[in-house]
């Protein structure tokens, strides 16, 4: 369910039990079908070994979730037209602090973790 969304079994099985798009992260009861129960136990013993991992910095700073806190660009009230387009790997860059760089003002929560954020 996690790495083949495009199948139509996951279609099934998330639709029928209202599975959000993170499907790890979801909270849904052990209620229904003992498929489905087994599926969340499974998921509740392998979800830590599922993150996501920088690799060549490509994905996006603002819209993939990168940090504990998920996508930034929801955590911010607009994210300045200088920033739309930066990578991880152009903020990580740019040497401590790596906000230092942004032209969007992160709350200081986000910040924090941005700044000692270390690949």
């Amino acid at each position: 369910m996690v790495q083949s969304s495009n199948k139509l079994w996951v279609d099934l099985l998330s639709s029928k039990y209202n599975v959000g798009s993170n499907f790890l992260l979801s909270n849904n009861p052990s209620s229904g079908s003992s498929t489905w129960s087994s599926i969340i136990r499974a998921k509740d013993i392998l979800k830590d070994g599922y993150s996501w991992r920088a690799g060549s910095g490509s994905s996006s700073f603002w819209f993939t979730p990168w940090t504990t806190l998920g996508r930034l660009g929801s955590l911010v009230p607009f994210v300045d037209i200088h920033d739309l387009q930066l990578t991880v790997k152009d903020v990580f860059s740019t040497g401590n602090p790596h906000t230092h760089s942004l032209y969007t003002q992160l709350p200081l929560l986000v910040s924090d973790v941005v700044n000692n954020t270390n690949f």
